[in-house]
Formats: structure tokens, C-alpha cells, sequence
């Protein structure tokens, strides 16, 4: 029995070993590697570029996009660490059996990776309710504090820690789960129609994200050109909800048309699972998601190119909430501004 098992046991590491040697997979392992860096390097420099060209945005606002941040950085950071872990044991003098991925690192790397996925589409849908507060509110939205974006937080993160966890335990149950796998992997028997249910439950949320967004854009357009019940906090507050509103809901729509493909993708990959190899089967499932890094890449994009376009707009002091007196005097300033250019042609 000893013998048979541990026969089984070099018969995987030889696998593992022609896997990660096949030509195929390799390139997606290297491409994952350079996307994910280049999203980090992206990522460094937007924020260099926000600091240089800050936007007076609620702090509401501001504290919710920071979490987007922080999953970007999860994302990237655990996708090089996934190629690493595979590219130093085959550059260097390695054993085969260093390649199988035991029960802690699946969930160590892999993990993250569906953490993100989860609160990422969270967040952006939270980020449209705040900017929907910021739209029914606006006469006096400027003068609350962070709390709807704290609250936000909260149950945004309780949320991707009971669908991960829910999914984790699904795993957990399942006997192959605690056997080395040959790719770093959370995908079960056991959860896989549960992680199905969740991808589609997600894109429905993105698909309302980016309906929602287009409202909210259109309904502070036709308010801005109310002249009635006129007063300078609204105006201000609206003004900051088509910035925002032209930032967020092309980025939504381009998510969910990604989330999309890359479910389709996956969807079809498993279909014809059992007549590819195992090696082309995780080289072909890193190709598809490699749409999720572009995707960070294009976000990251638009957003530089989003800040140049609107440099002339942008303020270069951040208001805190609660301080009207001074957000007042500078949108007068920049009123007056702006008028007497328009007089002077």
C-alpha cells in the first residue's frame, strides 16, 4: 500500500515536472509575471500623479477608492508571487516534487485572488451608492463626515470573508483538497458550482453598477442645468458628481464586459477539460485570465489620461469635510474665474 502510494507520489512530481517545462504555459507564467508588474509600476505612479493633481473629492469617496487601491496591490503582488514560485525552482536546480503545491499554499496564494475578485465588484458597487447619497444629498453632502464610507467598509469586508470562507469550507470538505495538486488551485468538486453561482451573482452586480452609474450621470447633468433653488454647495457638489460619475461608470462598463469574457472563457475551458492535457488546460486558464492585469492596466490608463484631460479642473487643495467656509470662497474664486475668461472672447 506504502508502495503504491508513493509511486502515485513520484508519478505527480514527473507531471509537475513535464507541466511547468511545457512551452505554452511558460509564456502565460511569464506574461502574467510582466502584466502584473507593469499594473504595480502603474499603480505607483497614478498615485504620484493624484497627489500632483488632487481632485477635491469627499473623503467618503476617497476612503472607498483607497480600498480598490489596496486590492490592486493584493492582486499583483500575489500573482508574481504564484509565477515566482514557479519559475525559481525550475531556473534553479530543483526536485520535481517541489513543484506540487500543498494544501496551505493553495490557500495562502490562491485566496487572495478571489478576495479581490469579491470586494473589488463590492466596492464599486458601494462607490455608486455613495456617489447616489452625494446626488439626493447634494445641498449639504460636502459638510458630512466618513462614516457612510466606514459603514461601507465594514459591511463590504464582512461580505468577501463570508463568500470566501463559505467557499474555503466547501473546499476544506472535500478529500482531494488536502492532497498536492500540480497547480496552485481552490477549485474543487465540492465548490466549483458554488464559485459558478458567485462569478454570475457578481456580474449581475456589475451589470446594475454600471446601469446605476449611468443614471446617477445623467440625473446630475439635467440638475446642473436647474436654475431654480439655486445655492453654491449644490452647484459644487454636483459638478464633483459628473467628474466622478465620467471616471467610474466607463471603468464599470468595461469590468462587467471583462468579468464576462473571462467567466465565458473559464466556462469553455472546463467544458473541454477532459480533452487537453493538464498542462495545457492551466497554461490555456492562465491566458484567459490574464484579462483580469490588462484590465488593471487599462483602469490605471484611463485614469492618467482621465487626470490630464481634466487638469484644468482638478483642485489643488483637498477640502476636508465639514470646512464649507473655505470650500465656498475657493469654487467662488474659480467661478469668477472661468466667467471672466468666457467675457474676455
Amino acid at each position: 500500500m506504502e508502495k503504491t502510494v508513493e509511486t502515485s507520489y513520484n508519478e505527480l512530481c514527473l507531471t509537475a515536472k513535464q507541466m511547468h517545462e511545457d512551452l505554452q504555459l511558460s509564456l502565460a507564467q511569464l506574461g502574467q509575471l510582466i502584466l502584473s508588474s507593469v499594473t504595480l509600476l502603474l499603480l505607483i505612479f497614478s498615485v504620484w500623479t493624484f497627489k500632483r493633481n488632487k481632485f477635491a473629492l469627499h473623503y467618503n469617496f476617497m476612503l472607498l477608492i483607497t480600498n480598490i487601491i489596496i486590492l490592486y496591490v493584493l492582486h499583483s503582488v500575489t500573482l508574481i508571487a504564484i509565477e515566482l514560485r514557479y519559475q525559481i525552482p525550475v531556473i534553479f536546480n530543483y526536485d520535481p516534487c517541489d513543484l506540487l503545491s500543498p494544501t496551505w499554499m493553495n490557500v495562502l496564494f490562491r485566496l487572495p485572488c478571489y478576495v479581490y475578485t469579491t470586494a473589488y465588484v463590492l466596492f464599486h458597487f458601494a462607490l455608486t451608492t455613495e456617489r447616489a447619497r452625494a446626488t439626493i444629498f447634494a445641498k449639504r453632502y460636502e459638510r458630512e463626515g466618513s462614516n457612510y464610507a466606514v459603514f461601507s467598509m465594514v459591511i463590504v469586508w464582512i461580505l468577501t470573508a463570508v463568500i470566501n470562507g463559505f467557499m474555503l469550507i466547501l473546499a476544506w470538505n472535500d478529500p482531494k483538497f488536502h492532497k498536492p495538486t500540480l497547480h496552485i488551485v481552490l477549485t474543487t468538486d465540492s465548490n466549483s458550482t458554488y464559485l459558478i453561482f458567485t462569478h454570475f451573482f457578481f456580474v449581475t452586480v456589475i451589470i446594475i453598477t454600471a446601469i446605476l452609474d449611468y443614471f446617477l450621470l445623467y440625473t446630475n447633468r439635467k440638475n446642473k442645468s436647474k436654475t431654480e433653488d439655486y445655492s453654491l454647495s449644490r452647484s459644487y457638489q454636483i459638478n464633483e458628481n459628473i467628474i466622478v460619475m465620467k471616471l467610474i461608470w466607463p471603468l464599470d462598463v468595461c469590468f462587467a464586459i471583462v468579468f464576462a469574457v473571462y467567466l465565458i472563457g473559464t466556462g469553455y475551458l472546463r467544458f473541454i477539460r477532459e480533452r487537453i492535457t493538464v498542462a495545457h488546460f492551466v497554461a490555456n486558464y492562465e491566458v484567459i485570465y490574464m484579462i483580469l492585469p490588462m484590465h488593471s492596466i487599462v483602469v490605471l490608463l484611463f485614469y492618467l489620461h482621465f487626470v490630464k484631460r481634466n487638469k484644468s479642473r482638478a483642485s489643488s487643495v483637498a477640502v476636508e469635510p465639514g470646512d464649507p467656509t473655505q470650500l465656498h470662497f475657493e469654487q467662488l474664486e474659480s467661478q469668477w474665474t472661468a466667467t471672466q475668461k468666457r467675457k474676455s472672447r
